[in-house]
């Protein structure tokens, strides 16, 4: 069975992440493949979103689209640096392993995202004879591309809950920073994707503009907090929550939640690198598993805090901590998701890896 070294780019609203891995074929024509080993994976805040955000005609700006350039270029000569020296995979290195990236939400959104992929796409390969093709995906393809990497992460949530997890127990739950996905397959059927339309990114701006009446261009921190600031938050963030909930082509995901605190039933797993909402809910309740109710308590300690003391106590991206966490609680609130298990993984980069047509 061939063994082949592949890179993959997860190139998000808010992040830019690559994982380097050796996968095998499981099968004559490679149709299913495993991952061996990951042996590389870093990641660089790219704020695409924000971007986007704060442009007059919805377009993305030629500054960003240099910054996506120098971050993937960056990333991946690190990524292939670093495998030299790795004897195991340092003859594959030098055979030039394939670069795949997907582009998520931002990109879909912006007027000018595919000409910006494109040109990204056209000079990195003039510019550094480097092989990475970045793809715009659906946000469909986003939720599959979720799933499979939480069903790649479960030997380490069934060592974590000590008991046996099928696949088709695993509701998907990908957050990032213009969108959010839910997903699940079962018995091998059709993926079922909740589609959401909020992110990170996107619930900073709403507490900035619409709870702290202050413009998003020229502040994009929400800090200082104050508690009657989050509560004004959770009154605003609920009816979008609860649309996107009501939506007729959603209703499985209630169905399927019917049977989370079963032994057999449902699973919630919460995916992400260590900027995102899960990992930070980690944080504040100290454990990978966590409700609603551990959540809230745990950002109490937050409000009033500014970005410096944030930081201090070892978050990132410290400017989207609170709103990240109560979009988080309202979520868990309003779909009654009676807790989460946070696996880490960067991106949905593993879920490119083993996704053959992407290859």
């Amino acid at each position: 069975r061939r063994t082949e070294l592949r890179g993959a780019f997860d190139v998000g609203s808010a992040e830019t992440k690559v994982t380097l891995a050796l996968v095998e074929e499981k099968d004559e024509g490679g149709k299913e493949v495993e991952i061996i080993q990951v042996v590389f994976e870093d990641s660089l805040c790219v704020s695409v979103a924000q971007d986007w955000k704060n442009s007059v005609d919805g377009r993305l700006s030629e500054g960003i689209r240099i910054e996506l350039e120098e971050a993937l270029i960056g990333l991946s000569n690190r990524a292939l640096d670093y495998c030299r020296n790795l004897e195991q995979v340092s003859e594959l290195v030098e055979a030039q392993p394939r670069f795949v990236g997907v582009a998520t939400a931002a990109f879909r959104e912006a007027v000018n995202g595919s000409q910006i992929v494109e040109k990204i796409n056209e000079r990195m390969k003039q510019k550094d004879g480097n092989n990475v093709n970045v793809k715009i995906i659906s946000q469909k393809e986003e939720g599959a591309l979720g799933f499979t990497t939480a069903v790649a992460t479960l030997p380490t949530l069934r060592q974590k809950v000590a008991k046996t997890i099928n696949v088709d127990q695993i509701i998907a739950w990908d957050s990032g920073g213009s969108s959010f996905q839910i997903i699940h397959q079962k018995n091998g059927q059709e993926i079922q994707v909740l589609e959401g339309s909020l992110g990170s990114t996107k619930v900073t701006a709403l507490m900035i503009e619409q709870v702290q009446n202050k413009s998003f261009k020229t502040q994009q921190t929400a800090n200082p907090v104050t508690k009657d600031d989050g509560l004004k938050f959770l009154s605003v963030i609920k009816p979008l929550i609860e649309e996107i909930k009501n939506k007729p082509e959603n209703q499985w995901l209630s169905e399927a939640l019917k049977t989370q605190d079963q032994d057999t039933g449902v699973v919630i797993v919460g995916i992400g690198g260590d900027t995102c909402v899960f990992k930070m809910a980690a944080s504040v309740t100290n454990s990978d598993v966590f409700n609603k109710d551990q959540v809230l308590n745990g950002i109490e300690p937050l409000y009033g805090k500014t970005d410096q003391q944030l930081e201090s106590l070892g978050f990132p991206q410290v400017d989207q901590v609170i709103p990240k966490l109560l979009f988080l609680y309202s979520i868990l609130d309003s779909f009654q998701i009676s807790h989460v298990h946070y696996q880490r993984a960067l991106g949905s980069t593993l879920g490119i890896l083993i996704t053959t047509p992407y290859w």
